[in-house]
């Protein structure tokens, strides 16, 4: 169906004769229901698959699909064949898909990688001065035997 933005009159309207005996194949969206373990620890809802490959008759179409979150933590994911299809319904989509994920939120784990990269940088420079400090005792106590003795020569 399309209509002219301005008027608000149709444009052009395209009919489908459907049989009520005929299942037809459909793009569903999917609903997200709940709210996620993982979520309440700090996590992040990522909505990978909006929309399953559904068959019905034109009778069983549903609305949407629900995807119940609530048990997910971070690191989890739901796919595909973990959906129940509604009745008269029959999900075409690959199960294996990803329809959503609880991930940590990547700022966190920037910060994390910060503080990872800072901390054995501290290391370094630890054990960079441990080993600065026992060269310089070294060196030192070389100049000083080398300016004795150029002093005793001269």
């Amino acid at each position: 169906m399309q209509r002219d933005h301005i008027h608000g009159r149709f444009i052009h309207v395209d009919f489908l004769a459907v049989r009520r005996d005929e299942k037809l194949h459909l793009s569903i969206p999917v609903r997200i229901v709940g709210e996620s373990v993982g979520v309440k620890a700090g996590g992040v809802v990522e909505h990978h698959l909006w929309e399953l490959e559904v068959e019905s008759l034109p009778g069983d179409v549903p609305e949407a699909i629900d995807a119940d979150i609530t048990s997910l933590e971070i690191g989890m994911s739901l796919r595909v064949s973990d959906l129940v299809a509604p009745k008269g319904a029959t999900i075409l989509t690959d199960p294996e898909e990803s329809v959503v994920a609880v991930q940590q939120p990547q700022m966190a784990v920037e910060i994390e990688e910060e503080e990872a990269l800072a901390a054995a940088e501290a290391l370094e420079a630890a054990e960079g001065e441990g080993a600065e400090g026992e060269a310089a005792e070294g060196e030192g106590g070389g100049e000083g035997a080398e300016g004795s003795d150029g002093r005793s020569e001269g």
